[in-house]
């Protein structure tokens, strides 16, 4: 039988105090304060930074870009103009490094980057280029692409102040590894699956002190794997389908001490199922599909209730939501009684306790959605396109707002925000008027403030800002904690504002999507 599977979209991650050292005019009839371009990365007419958000690591965000001058290298932020400059040329010239599965640690960045010399390899960062540097030349002969983006092995995870990854020394294969920042503490767990080709290790997960992840020692094909980080901690949790076939754990989800993940049994049904970490503790939740597979997507915690997609006996993929137990795993409604609403999530999708996602009722489109877990509860917050479907996605709360990019029909992709509410669900401001939009895309904030990059039609794609708390004049942040503004009045006046920066947060992007 053939089913339209969600496929996995990257969207977005991680935030600073954003302001920029460009003051610009308000207009009065706008309904929400106007954004700001941060810095200007590639000046050069016609062309643009392009910036990628990284992650926050201590106070400031990393993120690739190209000036136009030394390719697309690793860059850093804190907010301000001045603030914002290349971390360090790791590939010398025009050619591109490409900084990507860009992780926090213990107060530095785990990243995998080309020097032109290693291949693909990790490197770590302190956001200063003495302090940017290769950790271990993993494969010395190619590749080890660790935490590789581009593939099912998803990128670097931290587990309690080490990163762990997939890597491949071109001797083991694709194995488990873990690094604390130095060459002697790179090392690999275990050789789970002997040979070249590796255990292939994916959907690393923590709980607790311990580290789930799928993969096969090839003799029971993908299963549930645990790891304390040793070589005789790092053991099958359970065989779910004996023989060389496998289960294929996937999307493994830490929820309430449980991870929850999609699995199939040797009858090909692919369901629900939850670990403890002991094999007795490891079982399906519930046969949603008894006919032929649930294929649950999307898990999302969302204050202890996991919330995910599936499909019924009715071959309708709608929304779900399970407490761990065969009872409490039902459906929340039926958004599309005459087929499938196909439910994105988003990790930030928890809100206050309420989901926030987005779906299509089959009459207004793909539009923007809210749920308690309850039927009544979960309804369309807006129809934002009356044409089609507005594409909404990513729900990072900012000051009391909700923040989100979405598609009216009219003026393209442009950041909206809602309160939860029809009324309080309007564009937050026009940033490419038109219909092009600025599509913007990889959100972040701190202290009340949204960094994301944005193409406005005369600079190209740029880092810009949004404060939903400031006035007329934007202020502009100074390196470090203490931000400083002088802004010149009408009268000739200085005034001073000083802002502490506090409450980072990360803004990732969706889960998986049709």
């Amino acid at each position: 039988m053939s089913r339209h599977r969600p496929v996995s979209v990257s969207f977005g991650l991680a935030g600073w105090f954003l302001v920029s050292a460009m003051a610009v005019t308000t207009d009065a009839s706008e309904p929400y304060p106007q954004p700001y371009m941060v810095k200007d990365i590639n000046p050069a007419p016609g062309a643009s930074g392009s910036p990628m958000l990284g992650r926050v690591v201590d106070g400031k965000i990393f993120f690739n870009a190209d000036d136009g001058v030394h390719g697309r290298e690793l860059w850093v932020t804190n907010g301000t103009t001045w603030g914002t400059f290349m971390v360090k040329d790791i590939y010398p010239g025009a050619e591109y490094t490409y900084p990507d599965a860009m992780t926090a640690v213990a107060g530095r960045l785990f990243f995998q980057a080309d020097d032109e010399v290693h291949g693909d390899e990790l490197w770590v960062s302190n956001g200063t280029a003495a302090g940017t540097f290769l950790v271990k030349d993993i494969h010395p002969t190619s590749d080890s692409e660790p935490g590789d983006v581009n593939s099912r092995n998803g990128p670097m995870t931290d587990w309690n102040g080490i990163a762990a990854f997939a890597a491949d020394d071109g001797v083991h294969g694709r194995e488990l590894w873990i690094s604390d920042g130095t060459e002697e503490g790179t090392v690999m767990v275990k050789d789970i699956y002997p040979g070249l080709r590796g255990s292939g290790a994916m959907y690393l997960t923590t709980l607790g002190a311990m580290l789930f992840f799928s993969a096969s020692d090839g003799i029971h094909g993908y299963e549930l794997w645990k790891s304390d980080g040793t070589v005789e901690g790092t053991v099958l949790v359970k065989d779910i389908y004996p023989g060389g076939q496998g289960s294929g754990p996937s999307r493994l989800t830490n929820v309430n001490g449980l991870v929850f993940f999609s699995a199939r049994d040797a009858f090909y049904n692919r369901e629900l199922w939850k670990s403890d970490g002991t094999a007795e503790g490891t079982v399906m939740v519930k046969d949603i599909d008894p006919s032929f597979q649930s294929e649950p997507s999307c898990l999302t915690n969302v204050d202890g209730t996991l919330f995910f997609a599936a499909y019924d006996q009715n071959d309708d993929l709608e929304l779900w939501k399970s407490d761990g137990t065969e009872e409490g795993t039902v459906r929340v409604k039926d958004i599309n009684p005459s087929g499938s609403s196909l439910p994105v999530m988003y990790d930030n999708g928890n809100v206050d306790g309420m989901l926030y996602f987005t779906a299509d009722d089959g009459t207004h489109g793909r539009e923007p959605w809210i749920s308690d877990g309850t039927e009544e509860g979960t309804v369309m917050l807006k129809d934002i396109n009356p044409f089609g479907d507005s594409g909404a996605g990513g729900w990072p709360k900012v000051s009391g707002t909700i923040y989100f990019v979405a598609d009216d029909g009219t003026r393209g992709k442009e950041i909206w925000i809602t309160d939860g509410t029809e009324e309080g669900t309007m564009l937050a401001h026009d940033i490419f008027p038109g219909p092009e939009g600025s599509w913007p895309g990889l959100g972040l904030q701190i202290d009340g403030v949204l960094i994301f990059p944005a193409d406005d039609g005369v600079n190209g794609r740029e880092l810009w800002a949004l404060d939903p708390n400031r006035g007329p004049i934007p202020t502009v942040s100074d390196w470090g904690v203490v931000s400083m503004t002088l802004l010149l009045l009408l009268a000739g006046s200085i005034v001073i504002t000083r802002r502490r920066a506090r409450n980072v947060k990360e803004m990732p992007g969706p889960l998986c999507g049709p």
